[in-house]
């Protein structure tokens, strides 16, 4: 049985995301992912628009998170070469009486923060999007798309140069509390975590659905979390993606000559990784 600091349960944007920021803090952390590769249920089914923030209400925690995350996203894909599109998006109102919901939108969006929000005539709208009909529309121009896979194998590649684990084709069996922490079972092995953060859709670990975690020895707090599928609509042509996992990069790392190895044993030829955490790793929680 291998003991770790934090166990992530869902290998798509949310959990890797999660997972390398718990890495670069300095704790022990691994993200068990069912699928072969991750990213392969919401994270890359979706038409990947970054939200401006306009919908949801002024001061709640969505929109607080909708701004702040559509900012952050984009600087990452700015450093990190994923392909992304700050292409904008006009709402439209089809008639007269259609606009003062344009307008009530507006000042919800600038309440939550968004930036540059316009409510433009037909004229202007009709020369960004000469298809659109209409009599007047919201322009929103930081909305954008960014390329879903690309993304999920950028985050994954930064968990592991943070010093993270992956397991792919690695199923949550079951999960009990224990004096020491979370006991989690997969098909091949035990897991003890002192922290789990649960970023998959629905399932409960050890009956802790919904609950937030906090610890004070974490930088922060550790909690459930959702991802959240994009409406649909809002696409931009952007270069091909590459495919997530192209390479089998199971949990295994290259060798740190100032650290040792961080890796996962390797498996035989089709068969998931096992966890081997180094004993000579970063500072553990108490």
């Amino acid at each position: 049985m291998e003991t770790i600091d934090v166990v992530v349960v869902g290998g798509g944007v949310t959990g890797l995301a999660a997972a390398a920021a718990i890495a670069r803090a300095g704790h022990d952390v691994c993200v068990l992912e069912r699928h072969p590769r991750p990213g392969m249920d919401t994270s890359t089914r979706n038409s990947g628009v970054v939200h401006a923030g306009l919908y949801y209400p002024a001061g709640s925690l969505k929109a607080k998170l909708c701004v702040e995350g559509a900012r952050d996203l984009y600087a990452f894909c700015e450093r990190h070469r994923v392909p992304h599109a700050r292409c904008g998006k006009l709402v439209v109102a089809l008639d007269e009486g259609e606009v003062s919901g344009l307008e009530a939108l507006k000042a919800r969006g600038e309440a939550n923060g968004a930036e540059g929000l316009e409510v433009i005539g037909a004229g202007a709208m009709r020369r960004r999007e000469p298809d659109a009909a209409g009599v007047a529309a919201l322009l929103s121009p930081n909305t954008g798309v960014v390329e879903p896979e690309r993304l999920v194998h950028t985050l994954a590649r930064a968990l592991e140069e943070a010093g993270g684990y992956l397991l792919p084709g690695t199923a949550l069996a079951g999960a009990d509390m224990t004096d020491a922490g979370m006991l989690l079972r997969t098909e091949r092995e035990s897991i003890l975590a002192k922290v789990v953060v649960n970023a998959v859709r629905g399932p409960r670990v050890g009956g802790a659905r919904g609950r937030v975690v906090r610890d004070p020895s974490m930088p922060g707090r550790v909690c459930r979390t959702r991802a959240v599928a994009h409406a649909p609509g809002e696409r931009a042509r952007l270069s091909p993606p590459e495919p997530v996992g192209a390479r089998p990069r199971g949990a295994s790392h290259q060798d740190d000559p100032g650290h040792g190895p961080r890796r996962a044993d390797r498996p035989s030829p089709g068969q998931p990784p096992r966890l081997r955490v180094r004993q000579d790793g970063p500072r553990r929680l108490p």
